[in-house]
Parts: C-alpha cells; structure tokens; sequence
C-alpha cells in the first residue's frame, strides 16, 4: 500500500524524472523495510498516509489549490516529496547509528543467558574491590602511594559518600569483577578536562555534584570502566553486562528529568581497550591530550548524549 500510495504522487512528474524518482523511492523503501522495530513500521505508515493523504486532496480540490499557489503543480509535488524523503533519510541514519552500536555492544539478556549480576549503584562491597582489585589491576602505577593510577582513593570515597550514584559494578557468582565510576562534575572542572588542563587523575571530592544536584549536571566523566577475571568468556559477558548497568543508571539518576535534556560525558582512555570501547560508544577525540604522572599522554574523547540515546 505505501509503494502505491507514495508512486501515485509521482504521476504529475515528467517520464524521466518519473521513472528516476520510482527508482529513487524504491530504494528508501528497501531500507526502511530492512530496519524493521516499530519506530520504523511508524514511520512507513506515517509515510504512507501522508502521501496518500496529499494524493487524495489533489485528486479533490487540486484546481483551487493550483489556483491560489504561484507555482506550477509539478513544483510542488516534487517540494513535497522532497520533504518527506529528506525526513525519512534523516530517521534511516540515525537508525543505522543506532544498529552499529547494538551490534558494538549486543543486549546481553537477549543475546546470551548470563550468570553475570549487575550492581546498580555505589555499596561497600563495590567501593573496596574498587579501591584494593580493580583499580591497581586495570590501571598500575609504580609512581603512585595507592600503585595505581588514579586520583587518591579518600577523595573516591568522599564522592561516594556525596553521592552514591557515581558508580556500578558487576559481579560473577560471589567476586566483584568489574566496575565503571561516573562523576557529575562542575561546569569549571568539565571545560578543565575538555580542554586537556586536568586529568581525572587530579579529580577531587569537591570537583563533583553531589547527589542533590545530579540532575543539573552539564558535564561528567567515566574516570574508570574495566573488568577483571581471568576467563575471557565470563570478561566479555560481564563488559557487556557492565556497559549496559552504566546506561541505565546515566538514563535513569542524570537525564530522566534533566533541566538541561543533554550531558556531556569526558572519557580517557588510558588502555587499548579502553580506546576501543570509546570508538564504539561514540566518542571522538577533541583533539586535546592530557599527561598521565607515568608520562603516558592521552587523548581527551567526549560525547553528548540524551535520553533518547540511551533508551
């Protein structure tokens, strides 16, 4: 029906540029058909009624109309189209942005069962696997008192107390395996790290919003996300889950309700892995670099997000 409908207004078009645009169309119906979900049938039967809709009131009032307009009835049909298409092509892309990254980072609970349990928000348990497994194993400094690289673990522990939704963690069976930290940060301290002036290495307390105001928060940063466990199958599983446990708490503690309806979120990544992970998050280097106590230099990545893009 929407193939019949969208050509049927095609037919005030001359031979050739018809037979380019039923071509043309053809082609974006393919794709809209193959990205299935029901944000795309939406859009195809939105499509759909809208131009039969126009259709019929040509077919019906198309004199007057034609009459009070400056234009040829051609010029119009051909504006409209235009319209609807560039509207379409618009939705197509962000869709295929988002299959990318489903792809990048599956579903895990429809994708495989996992015995992985995730930890929503900041515990006890949580904050001493952090402070004495996780951080000396993923990030290992020899120039730092704590053996790692990372800002001093009292000033982890006042933001935990400030507020508890600065980090998560996930655990296979009874051992805390991995954890990602996101800080809310002042508006000040966001353009720092943007800017490449500080790391979040050289992140205090008193840098962060606390709980109360975490839903105003223009800026955050990921200073850390790794798993730890020495079998690759239940790594993966427990990345997976992790990234997933992150998303819901950013959608859910900081944008749901959010003054501002964006964040900007800042990552380092101080790894290999943590590079790729950025890359397929979405996150592009500004072109700033900051300079790690062991000398490494790192690029500072970033990326806006919204509560559509998490849900």
């Amino acid at each position: 029906m929407l193939r019949a409908a969208a050509l049927k207004v095609l037919l005030g078009l001359p031979g050739g540029r018809h037979a380019l645009m039923k071509e043309a169309l053809s082609h974006f119906l393919e794709h809209l058909r193959g990205l299935g979900g029901i944000r795309a049938t939406f859009l195809s039967l939105i499509t759909g009624a809208v131009i039969y809709l126009t259709s019929k009131v040509f077919e019906l009032y198309d004199d007057a109309v034609m009459a009070s307009l400056p234009f040829e009835r051609t010029a119009l049909l051909q504006v409209l189209l235009a319209a609807v298409v560039i509207l379409a092509v618009g939705f197509i892309a962000h869709e295929w942005g988002r299959s990318r990254l489903r792809r990048a980072v599956p579903e895990f609970r429809d994708t495989f069962y996992t015995e992985i349990e995730p930890i929503p928000f900041r515990t006890q348990p949580l904050d001493s696997a952090i402070q004495h497994t996780l951080i000396p194993t993923l990030f290992p400094s020899e120039l730092n008192s704590s053996g790692a690289e990372t800002m001093p673990f009292e000033e982890i522990d006042k933001v935990g107390e400030m507020n508890r939704y600065t980090a998560v963690g996930v655990k296979a069976g009874e051992r805390i395996v991995g954890y990602a930290s996101f800080w809310p940060v002042r508006d000040e301290v966001g353009l720092k790290l943007l800017a490449g002036a500080m790391s979040d290495s050289d992140l205090v307390a008193s840098d962060a919003l606390p709980d109360s105001q975490r839903r105003t928060a223009r800026y955050a940063v990921i200073p850390g996300f790794g798993v730890v466990h020495p079998k690759n199958s239940i790594r993966v599983r427990a990345a997976v889950v992790l990234y997933h446990t992150l998303k819901t708490l950013i959608a859910r503690e900081y944008l749901k309700g959010h003054k501002r309806g964006s964040l900007t979120v800042i990552a380092f990544p101080y790894s290999d892995a943590g590079k790729e992970w950025c890359e397929k998050l979405g996150f592009v280097a500004n072109g700033n670099y900051v300079a790690y106590a062991d000398g490494k230099s790192v690029p500072v990545c970033c990326r806006k997000v919204t509560l559509l893009d998490l849900v």
